[in-house]
């Protein structure tokens, strides 16, 4: 099928365009929207009508297991009373999770249905959805206020990209890069690295810290994959280099520490103030801070508490609330909440996920941008909620297919 046919006429099947038109409009609004409640609704509903349109055994198998627990968990957060409750660090926020991890699987499945022509068009589609919500946000940056991507609702902004977007963006930033790094062979890294450094000072004025945390680990962990692939010996040196970085860091902490005082006081109080949160942790510099990663310290304390309190089934949605679970660092929020018993069902629910998505790629760059993907998620988790569509989205759907959009892909 060639794409002046593909965009005459759908050639297929009626359920298969039911599944190609579900799976594009769902990725494509999940990056150029907000994620609201509400938005849980839909994902049950279109879940099920993937679900019924693509109804064989094997993928009653793939999507049933996430369905069950997703089902699970609304039954106990129904039980528990406080389903009623709002704000961010309502119970409902934390179950709706789950429902956003039915609705990827049934995505993927969906993805899976379709012609490469279709997925083509999907990937990219999503991708505009990106650029679309990323300009408008610069547009609010730089035109009406220079906080306005983190703090839109205070301050009334709307149609700029949420915490949940603006992680899965990066996740796909890092994954771009790689597919850049591996490019043909003749470009040098240290090209790509400069590009990198515009890129992360861009990414620093959303004011987002773990957002360029995030993406200095994707690229550092892309360039080397891709040296690693290139030869063992470059890898060695890079390696040797890098340890030569840290050990001159760690030798001079109060020469270190006092470059990183003076190249960070010209930005804006937050972002400043939290990278020299990241400086005092890293180089037990002494900055006088008691910031962001100081207080997350604190919520993901009352997650863990809760978790020693209660280790095999946690505290449950009964004793949900704020100052019991911390409600940020996904994991160890996990624990708290479910306990050993629910933690470890998540986690082989997670492992046949990725087990089953890898299954589905044939090129071997696909695969590894799959693996960084996989690493910066779990990494993610650690430091901010991670179970987000566009987060979701970008690990187990984009990754997997970026060569459909690479026509200059070579192995």
């Amino acid at each position: 099928m060639n794409r002046r046919g593909m965009t005459a006429s759908f050639r297929g099947s009626f359920s298969q365009l039911c599944t190609y038109i579900i799976v594009f409009m769902s990725m494509f609004v999940m990056f150029c929207s907000f994620n609201k409640n509400s938005l849980g609704t839909v994902c049950i509903v279109l879940t099920v009508c993937l679900f019924l349109l693509n109804f064989k055994i094997k993928d009653a198998l793939d999507m049933l297991p996430f369905m069950a627990f997703s089902a699970a968990v609304l039954v106990l957060l129904y039980l528990s009373g406080n389903a009623s409750e709002r704000g961010y660090n309502a119970p409902i926020n934390h179950a709706l999770k789950f429902i956003y991890l039915a609705y990827t699987v049934a995505l993927s499945v969906g993805m899976r249905k379709l012609e490469n022509a279709y997925k083509i068009v999907v990937l990219k589609g999503t991708l505009a959805s990106i650029i679309i919500s990323v300009l408008i946000s610069l547009y609010n940056v730089i035109r009406v206020d220079k906080y306005a991507i983190r703090y839109y609702d205070e301050r009334g902004f709307s149609n700029v990209v949420s915490f949940n977007q603006f992680y899965g963006i990066c996740l796909v930033l890092c994954i771009m890069i790689f597919v850049l790094i591996t490019w043909h062979k003749k470009y040098k890294v240290g090209k790509y690295i400069i590009f990198c450094m515009i890129l992360l000072v861009c990414i620093g004025l959303s004011l987002y810290v773990t957002g360029v945390l995030i993406c200095a680990f994707g690229i550092a962990l892309g360039i080397f994959v891709n040296k690693y692939n290139q030869g063992k010996t470059k890898v060695a040196m890079w390696a040797i280099a890098i340890l030569i970085a840290l050990i001159f860091c760690f030798i001079f902490v109060n020469q270190v520490s006092d470059w990183i005082y003076k190249i960070t006081e010209p930005l804006n109080y937050i972002l400043r103030d939290r990278l020299r949160s990241v400086a005092e942790k890293v180089f037990r510099a002494n900055f006088n801070m008691a910031y962001s990663y100081d207080r997350r310290e604190e919520l993901a304390g009352y997650s863990m508490n809760a978790f020693k309190q209660h280790p095999l089934f946690g505290v449950g949605y009964n004793g949900y609330g704020y100052g019991v679970i911390g409600c940020h660092q996904e994991w160890q929020d996990l624990l708290g909440v479910f306990g050993l018993v629910g933690t470890a069902i998540f986690i082989m629910l997670m492992l046949y996920f990725v087990q089953m998505t890898k299954n589905t790629i044939i090129q071997k760059h696909d695969l590894h941008s799959f693996y960084i993907a996989v690493v910066l998620f779990i990494i993610l988790g650690f430091l901010n909620p991670c179970l987000s569509l566009p987060v979701l989205c970008a690990v187990f759907i984009i990754s997997p297919n970026l060569s459909l959009i690479i026509p200059w892909w070579k192995d």
